[in-house]
């Protein structure tokens, strides 16, 4: 009986086979987790950017109490209970390259939109109304991505 010393060509060739198969198959869910980690990361970028912007005017027109606000286009000057007023302006360039501007007028503070390759507003305004009598400041900001399910945004109101 003749002893084997080592591999055939044959079992070479199909252990080949076997490890490209699942280097082709591997790749693919590496490149579905990438993916995923994109869209995770510019999820998480736009939600902070949201959550600053509201929490920054909210925490205003709550702790110093909303008065009156006068409408220009897309600016809005608010002026609150205690003498105060701030500025907050959305400067459009274009739909994906916008700033929100707030602060008090000698020191307003630019918000660029975030970076993020294919993000849009489709939708902005600011807006005094009116609900059963009652004024109402409005400001929203909607933001869209081809990866995001649902549109994120901005949505104030607040009461005068």
């Amino acid at each position: 009986m003749k002893e084997k010393n080592g591999f055939t060509t044959i079992e070479l060739l199909v252990c080949f086979v076997i490890i490209t198969s699942i280097t082709i198959s591997l790749f693919g869910v590496i490149l579905n987790y990438k993916n995923k980690q994109q869209i995770v990361g510019i999820k998480g970028e736009v939600h902070s950017y949201i959550t600053t912007i509201t929490k920054m005017i909210e925490d205003d027109l709550i702790k110093a109490k909303l008065t009156s606000v006068t409408i220009e286009g897309k600016r809005a000057t608010l002026q609150f209970q205690d003498g105060s007023s701030k500025i907050l302006n959305v400067v459009e360039n274009n739909m994906s390259d916008m700033i929100i501007q707030y602060g008090p007028s000698n020191n307003l503070i630019n918000y660029p939109i975030p970076y993020v390759e294919s993000l849009t507003v489709v939708n902005s305004y600011i807006a005094r109304s009116e609900v059963y009598g009652y004024p109402f400041f409005e400001f929203y900001l909607e933001f869209n991505h081809p990866d995001i399910e649902h549109n994120e945004k901005i949505d104030i109101n607040y009461p005068i």
